[in-house]
């Protein structure tokens, strides 16, 4: 279904959501009149548009408390934060510059519906950023990472993300504990799931209902897309192109930019990607 009759290109920015009354949400850039639209459909193939922004690129839309609609988007090397109240748009600076053009990822949180963010400053530091009050966001530096960044929360709302190591070219899985054994009160707990060189630079991470995480990854050295699962006592990391696997299409025209991933039911391994173009 086509949903704008623009002809302008859209960049790096366009997000899908959907809350549990079954409206879809979406958000993209029209390069052509430098505006970052909004999206709402009740059945998710004809859309009311309306304007968010003058401009926002790479932004992330997620679904808050109520139902409503949120997006952060980088205007102009600066972090802008958005919410729908069911009429309009109410737009809030976040108070850094350092942003750039890089990954950004939004997401709120269920027992509390305060949102949380992470994305890449141009130091190339992973920024995680919670909303305390209107125009007052905490941050902390996570990790120095490329490429995409994935965000997460459990069930206690803590957040979990997902990159790949500026210095080891690595997948990285790095959580949040609030209480830990040598009495600290926070502490960001970081492992490599898998040590191949080159693995995630495109990643999408989820946590099922048992509070597992879920992590599809790009093996560039392998050329195909991993999944890796966290069970309780061991790690797993299952090459999507082995045996027993559903496959996937690898090599120098597998899908490198981005994944999206579902928790399988029953924990089943399943195709979560198709064999893409470069720069697709």
């Amino acid at each position: 279904e086509k949903i704008s009759k623009s002809s302008s290109s859209y960049d790096e920015t366009i997000d899908l959501a959907a809350n549990e009354e079954g409206e879809f949400f979406l958000i993209f850039y029209d390069e052509f009149s430098n505006i970052l639209k909004f999206g709402k459909s009740k059945d998710g193939l004809s859309y009311d548009l309306s304007e968010i922004d003058g401009f926002g690129e790479y932004a992330s839309l997620t679904i808050g408390e109520n139902e409503k609609p949120r997006v952060v988007y980088n205007h102009e090397k600066t972090l802008r934060y958005a919410s729908y109240n069911g009429k309009q748009w109410q737009v809030e600076e976040i108070n850094d510059t350092s942003a750039g053009e890089k990954s950004i990822r939004l997401k709120v949180g269920k027992k509390s519906p305060v949102p949380q963010l992470v994305y890449l400053n141009d130091s190339d530091q992973i920024i995680h950023s919670i909303r305390e009050s209107e125009g007052l966001w905490s941050k902390s530096i996570v990790s120095t990472a490329k490429g995409e960044v994935s965000l997460a929360l459990d069930k206690n709302d803590l957040p979990r993300i997902a990159y790949q190591g500026l210095n080891d070219d690595k997948i990285h899985y790095v959580r949040r504990l609030e209480k830990t054994r040598n009495g600290l009160k926070t502490a960001w707990i970081d492992d490599v799931p898998d040590s191949s060189n080159s693995s995630g630079t495109a990643n999408s991470m989820a946590i099922d209902k048992i509070n597992r995480t879920h992590i599809a990854y790009y093996d560039e050295t392998h050329g195909s897309i991993k999944y890796y699962v966290e069970p309780y006592y061991f790690k797993y990391t299952a090459d999507l192109e082995g045996k027993n696997r559903n496959a996937i299409s690898g090599g120098d025209d597998a899908v490198d930019k981005s994944i999206e991933i579902k928790i399988p039911r029953k924990n089943r391994v399943e195709k979560i990607g198709e064999k893409c173009p470069d720069n697709s």
